[in-house]
């Protein structure tokens, strides 16, 4: 498929770090078109650099990859995914510019009614747990503050943690009195199953992260997975902790 391909587009941001040596070994010629570029990238906290297991295999980089959890950042990857195509196709400009702006309606639909969906949960209860580091834009552009991750990883196939980093998770959750924890459709479950249990905390259901969900399911898009998730997140900080 890279070999055949006349362009690539990939997140970037040292997200796809196996992507280097398959395209050359697939001596493709195609175009490689970088979303992350002209996107402000946030750091990752310096526990989180080092490995990006399992599907995200290597040496990352200093930067957080998910800049997807921004809406207002996906806007500006359909504006970079239309030129490029439009500079390949020419002969049929007038068609991904008339899909570009719908889409990008839509987009900015999302974002505001994102924006609705927050200011709903108080300040001080915006506050999020979750399996990896992987809501940094979210938190950023949305107003909610990553407490803390059971990881300490932007990876989704991370090491397990030490028994002394659970326990100061667990103290931190009830100290900041979260009401809930959240997993991820691309992680075991049982870790954060285990520091909920212990935090006297509700675990929510599971949110779509580094993956789409399956055709059919709540977050089988990228609009309906931000808005499954946004709907998952206001519903469980909203109820009075246990």
């Amino acid at each position: 498929a890279l070999a055949d391909a006349s362009l690539i587009f990939e997140n970037g941001a040292s997200y796809e770090i196996w992507l280097d040596p398959l395209y050359e070994a697939s001596r493709s010629s195609a175009k490689r078109i970088v979303m992350s570029d002209g996107i402000e990238l946030l750091k990752l906290p310096a526990e989180d650099s080092g490995d990006h297991g399992g599907d995200h295999a290597g040496e990352h980089g200093e930067f957080d990859p998910h800049i997807w959890q921004d809406v207002q950042n996906v806007m500006k990857m359909v504006e970079q995914i239309r030129d490029a195509l439009i500079e390949s196709d020419p002969e049929n400009a007038a068609s991904y510019q008339e899909n570009a702006k719908n889409y990008l309606a839509q987009l900015q639909e999302l974002d505001g009614w994102i924006e609705e969906q927050v200011a709903t949960i108080p300040a001080d209860k915006r506050k999020l747990v979750t399996t990896h580091d992987t809501f940094g834009y979210f938190a950023h552009r949305y107003g909610f503050e990553v407490v803390g991750t059971a990881m300490a990883s932007a990876s989704t196939e991370s090491a397990e943690p030490a028994a002394a980093e659970i326990v100061a998770l667990i103290e931190q959750i009830k100290a900041e009195a979260v009401p809930a924890v959240f997993i991820e459709n691309v992680s075991n479950p049982e870790l954060m199953q285990r520091i909920a249990s212990e935090a006297g905390v509700t675990v929510a259901p599971a949110l779509y992260t580094d993956a789409l969900g399956v055709a059919g399911s709540d977050g089988d898009s990228y609009i309906k997975m931000m808005r499954y998730n946004v709907t998952t997140i206001v519903d469980a900080l909203e109820k009075p902790r246990q």
